[in-house]
């Protein structure tokens, strides 16, 4: 049953997951403190990750 590709997408889903899990609670700090924007742009871009992480 465990195959090289099934453990290849099993790694990929997890690296994916992790990805967008470090991303979530970081995002927000980085568009407020880094860039400089307010609470519109971070609330767009939840929008946006939210949209991007379900057609993915």
């Amino acid at each position: 049953m465990v195959t090289p590709r099934f453990l290849l997408v099993t790694a990929a889903t997890l690296a994916y997951y992790l990805c967008v899990g470090i991303l979530i609670p970081t995002l927000p700090v980085f568009i407020k403190n880094g860039l400089g924007s307010g609470e519109a742009m971070i609330g767009a871009n939840g929008v946006v990750f939210s949209g991007a992480a379900v057609l993915f």
